[in-house]
């Protein structure tokens, strides 16, 4: 079996560096069309999605195959800005935020690698799931929404700092007093 590997978008390159973590070097770079912002690797380890600035200005995705190292997929999301994105836990679909004259939330199908959904998002800069993937929490300018992943709309906003970033992590449970949670 061979070890894990990390994955770095290189935006001034125009590639993506493949590190084999057990000896900590690259052992290959994949070129991609435009600066790649920012990717993500489905749970199982077999895809990266690469959020690429294209040199036309246009946002693409390319979906680069782990076990060969390949671009197998680019679908274009948008026609300006593309900054994050992120794989829901179940691995079924890929979410891009974007902040072009789009201003959504695009969601791939991780088996087709086409558009299922855009949900209209105002700037969106960054994403996260909740752990269970019922939730996507989308960074903007001025907060975050909270997009509900079944019905594939934003659900509520948040009032944050400005240019916040999207990571969810498990934290300690709410307190609760008897069966009402504070």
């Amino acid at each position: 079996m061979s070890a894990p590997v990390a994955y770095v978008a290189n935006n001034g390159s125009h590639e993506v560096s493949v590190i084999d973590t057990a000896t900590n070097t690259v052992v290959t770079t994949v070129p991609v069309d435009g600066a790649p912002i920012r990717l993500a690797v489905t749970p199982d380890g077999k895809r990266a999605y690469i959020a690429i600035r294209t040199p036309d200005n246009t946002g693409t995705v390319s979906v680069l195959d782990a076990a060969t190292n390949t671009l197998v997929a680019t679908e274009t999301v948008t026609d300006f800005f593309i900054a994050g994105v992120a794989i829901t836990p179940d691995g079924k679909q890929a979410y891009v935020a974007n902040s072009g004259n789009a201003n959504a939330v695009t969601v791939l199908d991780t088996a087709t690698n086409t558009v299922l959904a855009e949900i209209p998002q105002r700037e969106s800069i960054d994403l996260a799931f909740a752990p269970d993937g019922k939730h996507a929490y989308v960074t903007d300018f001025d907060g975050v929404s909270v997009i509900d992943t079944i019905a594939q709309k934003v659900q509520t906003t948040i009032p944050t700092a400005k240019a916040a970033a999207a990571t969810v992590g498990r934290g300690l449970p709410l307190p609760r007093t008897g069966n009402t949670p504070i």
